[in-house]
Protein backbone atom coordinates (compact mmCIF):
# COMPACT_ATOMS: atom_id res chain seq x y z
CA UNK A 1 0.00 0.00 0.00
CA UNK A 2 1.20 3.50 -0.83
CA UNK A 3 2.45 5.00 2.47
CA UNK A 4 1.01 8.43 1.56
CA UNK A 5 -2.51 7.05 1.95
CA UNK A 6 -1.92 4.83 4.97
CA UNK A 7 -3.80 5.97 8.04
CA UNK A 8 -1.93 5.53 11.32
CA UNK A 9 -3.74 3.27 13.75
CA UNK A 10 -4.63 4.53 17.20
CA UNK A 11 -4.56 0.95 18.52
CA UNK A 12 -1.74 -0.18 20.78
CA UNK A 13 0.39 -2.45 18.62
CA UNK A 14 1.44 -4.69 21.51
CA UNK A 15 -2.02 -5.02 23.11
CA UNK A 16 -4.26 -8.03 22.49
CA UNK A 17 -7.71 -6.47 21.98
CA UNK A 18 -9.45 -9.75 22.71
CA UNK A 19 -8.32 -9.55 26.34
CA UNK A 20 -11.29 -9.58 28.74
CA UNK A 21 -11.87 -6.27 30.50
CA UNK A 22 -13.32 -2.82 30.04
CA UNK A 23 -13.10 -0.70 26.90
CA UNK A 24 -14.32 2.86 26.39
CA UNK A 25 -15.44 3.38 22.79
CA UNK A 26 -16.45 6.55 20.97
CA UNK A 27 -17.91 6.47 17.47
CA UNK A 28 -18.43 9.82 15.75
CA UNK A 29 -20.54 11.03 12.86
CA UNK A 30 -18.64 12.09 9.75
CA UNK A 31 -18.19 15.89 9.65
CA UNK A 32 -19.67 15.99 13.19
CA UNK A 33 -23.17 16.59 11.80
CA UNK A 34 -25.74 16.71 14.59
CA UNK A 35 -28.10 14.07 13.23
CA UNK A 36 -29.35 12.31 16.35
CA UNK A 37 -30.89 15.10 18.44
CA UNK A 38 -30.06 18.27 20.33
CA UNK A 39 -28.65 19.06 23.75
CA UNK A 40 -30.99 21.36 25.62
CA UNK A 41 -30.77 22.38 29.27
CA UNK A 42 -27.85 20.01 29.82
CA UNK A 43 -29.81 17.01 28.56
CA UNK A 44 -29.61 15.22 25.24
CA UNK A 45 -33.00 15.03 23.57
CA UNK A 46 -32.78 12.32 20.94
CA UNK A 47 -34.80 12.61 17.77
CA UNK A 48 -36.16 9.56 15.91
CA UNK A 49 -32.75 8.97 14.33
CA UNK A 50 -31.11 9.04 17.77
CA UNK A 51 -33.65 6.59 19.14
CA UNK A 52 -32.94 4.34 16.17
CA UNK A 53 -29.19 4.51 16.95
CA UNK A 54 -29.96 3.46 20.53
CA UNK A 55 -32.07 0.54 19.32
CA UNK A 56 -29.46 -0.64 16.80
CA UNK A 57 -26.80 -0.47 19.53
CA UNK A 58 -28.79 -2.68 21.91
CA UNK A 59 -29.76 -5.05 19.08
CA UNK A 60 -26.14 -5.33 17.94
CA UNK A 61 -24.80 -6.15 21.40
CA UNK A 62 -27.38 -8.93 21.72
CA UNK A 63 -25.61 -10.65 18.79
CA UNK A 64 -22.26 -10.55 20.61
CA UNK A 65 -22.57 -12.74 23.73
CA UNK A 66 -18.99 -11.95 24.78
CA UNK A 67 -19.72 -8.20 25.02
CA UNK A 68 -21.76 -6.36 27.65
CA UNK A 69 -22.57 -2.66 27.49
CA UNK A 70 -22.08 -1.26 30.98
CA UNK A 71 -23.24 2.26 30.09
CA UNK A 72 -23.68 4.29 26.91
CA UNK A 73 -24.96 7.61 25.68
CA UNK A 74 -26.08 8.67 22.25
CA UNK A 75 -25.24 12.31 21.60
CA UNK A 76 -26.23 14.49 18.61
CA UNK A 77 -23.09 13.53 16.67
CA UNK A 78 -21.42 10.64 18.48
CA UNK A 79 -21.93 7.62 20.69
CA UNK A 80 -19.97 6.80 23.86
CA UNK A 81 -20.04 3.35 25.40
CA UNK A 82 -18.26 1.44 28.11
CA UNK A 83 -18.01 -2.19 27.04
CA UNK A 84 -17.01 -5.17 29.09
CA UNK A 85 -15.40 -7.97 27.11
CA UNK A 86 -16.03 -11.34 28.72
CA UNK A 87 -14.24 -14.68 28.27
CA UNK A 88 -11.42 -14.43 25.70
CA UNK A 89 -12.14 -17.93 24.38
CA UNK A 90 -15.42 -16.63 22.93
CA UNK A 91 -13.85 -13.59 21.31
CA UNK A 92 -11.96 -15.07 18.38
CA UNK A 93 -13.11 -13.69 15.07
CA UNK A 94 -12.56 -15.48 11.76
CA UNK A 95 -10.80 -12.58 10.07
CA UNK A 96 -8.38 -12.06 12.99
CA UNK A 97 -9.85 -8.70 13.96
CA UNK A 98 -10.76 -8.15 17.57
CA UNK A 99 -14.32 -8.80 18.66
CA UNK A 100 -14.60 -5.11 19.54
CA UNK A 101 -13.67 -4.10 15.99
CA UNK A 102 -16.20 -6.60 14.68
CA UNK A 103 -18.86 -5.21 17.02
CA UNK A 104 -18.16 -1.60 15.98
CA UNK A 105 -18.20 -2.48 12.28
CA UNK A 106 -21.50 -4.36 12.68
CA UNK A 107 -23.06 -1.46 14.61
CA UNK A 108 -21.90 1.09 12.03
CA UNK A 109 -23.14 -1.01 9.12
CA UNK A 110 -26.58 -1.73 10.62
CA UNK A 111 -27.11 1.84 11.81
CA UNK A 112 -26.09 3.25 8.42
CA UNK A 113 -28.60 1.00 6.64
CA UNK A 114 -31.34 2.07 9.07
CA UNK A 115 -30.38 5.75 8.79
CA UNK A 116 -30.55 5.60 4.98
CA UNK A 117 -33.99 4.00 5.32
CA UNK A 118 -34.95 6.97 7.53
CA UNK A 119 -33.72 9.41 4.88
CA UNK A 120 -35.88 7.73 2.24
CA UNK A 121 -39.01 7.17 4.33
CA UNK A 122 -38.93 9.77 7.11
CA UNK A 123 -37.02 12.60 5.41
CA UNK A 124 -34.13 12.54 7.90
CA UNK A 125 -31.20 14.88 7.29
CA UNK A 126 -28.90 13.58 4.55
CA UNK A 127 -25.20 12.95 5.06
CA UNK A 128 -22.34 13.14 2.57
CA UNK A 129 -20.76 9.80 1.54
CA UNK A 130 -20.66 8.11 4.95
CA UNK A 131 -22.61 8.36 8.18
CA UNK A 132 -19.76 7.49 10.55
CA UNK A 133 -16.17 8.63 10.64
CA UNK A 134 -13.67 5.98 9.65
CA UNK A 135 -12.42 4.05 12.67
CA UNK A 136 -13.34 4.79 16.25
CA UNK A 137 -11.68 5.92 19.48
CA UNK A 138 -10.94 3.31 22.12
CA UNK A 139 -9.45 3.42 25.57
CA UNK A 140 -8.52 0.32 27.55
CA UNK A 141 -9.81 0.56 31.13
CA UNK A 142 -6.77 0.07 33.34
CA UNK A 143 -8.14 0.15 36.90
CA UNK A 144 -11.17 0.99 39.04
CA UNK A 145 -10.35 4.72 39.14
CA UNK A 146 -10.20 4.76 35.33
CA UNK A 147 -13.48 2.81 35.18
CA UNK A 148 -15.25 5.29 37.50
CA UNK A 149 -13.84 8.25 35.57
CA UNK A 150 -15.18 6.91 32.26
CA UNK A 151 -18.63 6.22 33.73
CA UNK A 152 -18.80 9.80 35.05
CA UNK A 153 -17.55 11.14 31.71
CA UNK A 154 -20.33 9.31 29.85
CA UNK A 155 -23.03 10.43 32.31
CA UNK A 156 -21.80 14.03 32.37
CA UNK A 157 -21.19 14.37 28.62
CA UNK A 158 -24.42 16.28 27.88
CA UNK A 159 -23.85 18.65 30.79
CA UNK A 160 -20.12 19.32 30.48
CA UNK A 161 -19.15 19.13 26.83
CA UNK A 162 -22.22 20.74 25.30
CA UNK A 163 -22.56 23.82 27.53
CA UNK A 164 -20.43 25.83 25.07
CA UNK A 165 -22.41 24.62 22.05
CA UNK A 166 -25.77 25.32 23.67
CA UNK A 167 -25.13 29.04 24.27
Amino acid sequence: MDQRFRKNSLRLAEYEYNTPGGYFITISVENMLQLFGKVHVHECNLNKAGLMIEQVLTDTVSNFPSIEIIVYTVMPNHVHMLLHLLDAAETRVKNKRSIISEFVQTFKSKSTVEYIRGIKILDWHKFNKRLWKRGYYDHIIRNDKDYQHIIMYIFNNPQAKWLKIEK
